[in-house]
């Protein structure tokens, strides 16, 4: 059988060793020795500016599991408490709470947003036996997050919330309802990631106090090693991926409209279809989702590996199906089964052309219902 080119799920476009060395240049023993950051900190002011908030609402981090768990705990959510979370959400979610101390509580997505909405997460608190301490809110796959709905939940309950918008910065940046607020927003970094420089996670917050305890966190929980608060983690991002990041900024525009090309260029591919998908064009997204009827997402993904087509379920079958977490409470999850046996991810990077988008969705056509259909 004749195979076309392999589409892979994703690629990594990051910066060029050329873009990248004169930060490395401006990197000093001297400073490095005596503990200074030059790099990570023109870096927060660079994404203060970005995100236009005030000096002091931008924590830096080596990886967005740290980042959520240094949130967590410097939100002061009581040790050995609930946290709740979907179980539609990457690992790291569920990870991040236990290594905060937390232990996770799964809870229903809504069916319009794919997350949680302030009004059944409230409703969601009776069925739990137990106090809850905090809750994690994850954007759905870039979606925005209204982080002002989140300010209202925590001035209600007194329950702090964190936003996980490992997937969202691009929408953050759009000025939609995911603003910088009172809640923290965290924003993770990796090889998936439209800016891709690296591992790394952002917190974002407009509680500078907030924002000081997660940096003091960073460094095992001192500001200086003479000045122990509480136990912290090794959590500071290095110099020479604060370069690489700074060099990703450089060319954030071109490289934004070359995503920007290829989401509209899905959407537009998409609209012929029956299909539903979970990208905008107010801003783009680190993947591309679709939602198959039929609950055959299985069949799907082996019918488009066959064509040499890669596709994956970006959160796999659930948290709750994985065997750390299978024990873990939980309220009944009917919309994340629906979603669980009914969304994939499909290729999404630069350098795809709209025959190879074609190519995906006609393939897709040949497999309704999970039987294949040999089209007229």
């Amino acid at each position: 059988m004749l195979i076309k080119k392999k589409l892979t799920i994703s690629k990594s476009i990051v910066p060029s060793h050329k873009d990248i060395y004169p930060y490395i240049q401006d990197i000093k023993n001297e400073d490095v020795n005596s503990g200074k950051r030059p790099l990570q900190e023109h870096l927060k002011k660079r994404f203060q500016k970005l995100f236009d908030t005030n000096s002091g609402t931008v924590s830096i981090l080596s990886n967005g599991t740290y980042a959520l768990t240094n949130a967590l705990r410097a939100s002061n959510a009581t040790i050995g408490s609930y946290c709740l979370m979907p179980s539609w959400c990457c690992p790291s979610i569920p990870f991040a709470a236990i290594y905060a101390g937390l232990k996770p509580f799964f809870i229903d997505v809504d069916s319009e947003s794919w997350t949680l909405e302030k009004q059944t997460t409230l409703e969601s608190l009776m069925f739990v036996e137990g106090d809850v301490g905090a809750v994690i809110v994850p954007s759905s796959f870039g979606q925005s997050i209204d982080t002002y709905k989140w300010d209202e939940f925590t001035q209600e309950t007194g329950i702090p919330v964190v936003i996980d918008a490992s997937n969202s910065y691009d929408s953050i940046l759009s000025k939609s309802e995911s603003s910088p607020s009172l809640t923290p927003i965290v924003i993770g970094f990796n090889k998936y990631s439209s800016l891709c420089f690296g591992d790394a996670g952002i917190v974002v917050c407009k509680n500078n106090e907030l924002i000081d305890k997660i940096n003091s966190l960073c460094y095992l929980g001192g500001k200086e090693y003479s000045e122990q608060l509480f136990i912290g983690t090794n959590g500071i991002i290095s110099e020479y991926s604060a370069a690489a990041c700074h060099a990703a900024l450089d060319n954030w525009e071109a490289t934004r409209a070359k995503w920007y090309n290829l989401n509209n260029q899905y959407i537009e591919t998409l609209v012929e279809t029956t299909l539903h998908h979970r990208l905008s064009l107010e801003f783009i997204s680190d993947t591309c989702n679709i939602y198959l009827l039929g609950n055959n997402a299985d069949s799907t993904i082996e019918h488009l590996k066959s064509k040499g087509i890669e596709s994956r379920r970006w959160l796999g079958k659930g948290c709750h199906n994985m065997k750390e977490f299978k024990d873990l409470p939980r309220t009944n999850l009917p919309i994340t089964k629906n979603l669980v046996s009914s969304v994939i991810g499909l290729p999404f990077y630069i350098g795809m052309q709209k025959k190879d988008i074609e190519q995906i969705l006609r393939a897709i056509s040949t497999n309704v219902y999970g039987k294949n259909v040999t089209p007229n």
